[in-house]
């Protein structure tokens, strides 16, 4: 039996080894980045939103990921004496810089197409939605009336969650059992569910109706993944790469589900691809060796992962205003060839922010605020 499901992290690993690096999840990340937003931008390639209807289900594939990497890398650090400070320095240097650098871009693109379709400023509520967001906090202001908490980025709410878990994981370590995972993952679970078919959807936690339950649905899948890790399944399965690389089809499936089921089936839909699919995806992924190509596509990707996500909803906002200046047309009108241009454009900013701007603010970071080194006492 694997020594985390005895009596939580063994001891055994305190050891200074680094942790396992993940190829494929790099490569499952991305996937999961892009098919986000083609959810949010099925607009520029079709009429109607016909491109996967189940796309917002991927954050809940995030928080999985999360849990999963986050327990690969930090349990031993914490079991070795990781301080909350440390942990905190790297969370936030990880998360923050392009969180920040995308609200403030939102900030000034939904400010723009506001004042130039209806004139509007909202100057005070603006502000101070503004100074929240920027602090990682979400705002109930309601600008211009929006439901979301995050409006000048609705992506960065559930970075607003991802920040949140990550903290209770570190505070709750050392009573982070298999047993007490279990009962949490169980009691999540069920809460989710009620969540689920009370709304008819898991599409949660990013608006003031619905802001608590993003509690309930990052507690689920984050500590599912933790637990997924610490049972050791992906370390004693071997998955050759092609089969992960074909289980990508049945994915994307699942996730157009909506499309064709009747609306009334959408939550039981939700709850079968979060609680089924997404684990088995992860375990699949987690345990699978890709050959060197893929390896680096992955790398690239994944990389390039948490920028085309957060850059998306800003980027298509000025996409979206350049046809009507320059063309007098919508944008939606030259689709799908504006679809084609803009997620192309999009996949090559965020590999450059990513490399340019990502990487540099973080170790930047982590620099700036690493705790002084002890200085010895000379004789």
């Amino acid at each position: 039996m694997d020594p985390y499901f005895r009596n939580g992290p063994a001891p055994d690993l305190v050891a200074d080894a680094p942790a396992r690096h993940y190829d494929a999840l790099d490569l499952l990340r991305g996937v999961a980045a892009l098919v986000v937003c083609l959810y949010h931008v099925a607009f520029l390639f079709v009429d109607s939103r016909v491109l996967f209807d189940s796309g917002f289900l991927c954050v809940d594939m995030f928080f999985m990921l999360s849990g999963f990497v986050i327990a690969a890398n930090y349990d031993r650090k914490i079991a070795a004496g990781q301080s909350l400070r440390q942990f905190a320095i790297d969370r936030l240097a990880r998360l923050y810089p392009l969180f920040a650098l995308t609200t403030v871009i939102g900030f000034l693109a939904v400010n723009a197409q506001q004042l130039a379709k209806f004139g509007l400023v909202d100057g005070d509520k603006v502000i101070a939605t503004l100074l929240a967001n920027l602090v990682m906090v979400p705002s109930f202001f309601a600008p211009w009336d929006v439901r979301s908490v995050f409006p000048f980025n609705g992506a960065t709410w559930s970075i607003f969650f991802e920040l949140w878990v990550n903290i209770l994981f570190f505070l709750a370590w050392k009573q982070l059992d298999a047993k007490r995972i279990r009962l949490l993952v169980a009691a999540s679970g069920l809460a989710l569910i009620g969540s689920s078919l009370a709304f008819g959807t898991l599409d949660l936690g990013w608006g003031r109706a619905n802001f608590g339950h993003g509690f309930i649905r990052v507690m689920f899948s984050f500590f599912l993944g933790v637990l997924i890790f610490r049972s050791g399944i992906a370390e004693r399965l071997k998955v050759r790469g092609l089969w992960a690389l074909l289980a990508l089809l049945p994915l994307a499936a699942a996730l157009n589900a909506r499309a064709v089921l009747p609306e009334s089936l959408g939550a039981i839909s939700d709850i079968v691809i979060v609680f089924l699919i997404f684990p088995a995806m992860l375990i699949l992924f987690a345990a699978a060796d890709l050959p060197p190509a893929a390896k680096q596509v992955a790398f690239a990707l994944g990389g390039a992962s948490y920028a085309i996500y957060l850059l998306q909803t800003p980027l298509v906002i000025l996409f979206s205003g350049l046809p009507p200046l320059l063309l007098g047309q919508k944008v939606a009108e030259l689709a799908p060839f504006a679809g084609f241009v803009f997620v192309p454009l999009l996949l090559a900013a965020s590999y450059v922010t990513w490399r340019a701007f990502e990487l540099p603010a973080k170790n930047w970071i982590r620099r700036a605020l690493r705790p002084a080194p002890a200085v010895s006492p000379t004789a």
